[in-house]
């Protein structure tokens, strides 16, 4: 019987998001990236952030 060939490694991050007060009448979008295979949990503040981390993320897990 011929093998399948196995499809790479799956690696799944969550992506929580809330909304932090600075003052009365403001506030900024915050987050949390978390890699669910080793735990690794990176915040972020600014959205470049996620595509800046994700990569150094996934170097970190070899």
């Amino acid at each position: 019987m011929q093998e399948l060939p196995r499809s790479p490694p799956t690696v799944i991050f969550t992506l929580r998001l809330w909304q932090e007060p600075i003052n009365h009448e403001q506030s900024e979008w915050r987050g949390e990236l978390k890699n669910l295979a080793t735990g690794e949990v990176r915040y972020i503040r600014l959205w470049d952030e996620i595509a800046r981390f994700i990569p150094v993320m996934l170097d970190e897990k070899r």
